[in-house]
């Protein structure tokens, strides 16, 4: 097996929304684990998982609930996960693939609702604290 030569962080993507061919990828578990880390991690994160506490639940029952959520969640998201690695793109044209040309807005959907309620989470509990600490308010 030959060594892939990893691009540098100012290569700019040659590949476009073509399948990347086996010989350019290059990238590792570790490299997954950063994007999926640095992304559930923000601000807004670390505020919205303190509310089942604030709202009165114990430590364990606001675990229980969390992954309750996330497992009911899978349930829809999951089988989303799986056209991108037998197709190589993403959900939007992976779904086209298998639904037709209405089909694509399945995948689209899926990704506008999901973007539509996460900025609108991080915006509300965001917006909330920082409004609490810039007047001065101890909540």
């Amino acid at each position: 097996m030959t060594d892939i030569a990893r691009p540098r962080i100012t290569d700019v993507e040659q590949h476009g929304i073509d399948t990347i061919p086996a010989e350019h990828r290059h990238s590792r578990p570790l490299d997954l684990f950063r994007i999926q880390f640095g992304g559930a991690n923000t601000f807004a994160t670390v505020i919205l998982g303190t509310f089942p506490v604030l709202l009165g639940l114990s430590l364990w029952q606001a675990v229980a609930a969390t992954v309750t959520g996330v497992l009911v969640g899978a349930l829809f998201l999951a089988p989303m996960g799986l056209f991108g690695p037998l197709t190589g793109t993403n959900n939007a044209v992976a779904s086209g693939a298998h639904f037709g040309v209405r089909g694509r807005v399945v995948g689209s959907f899926l990704s506008l609702l999901t973007a539509i309620a996460f900025y609108s989470i991080s915006v509300w509990v965001s917006g909330d604290a920082v409004v609490a600490r810039w007047s001065g308010w101890p909540g």
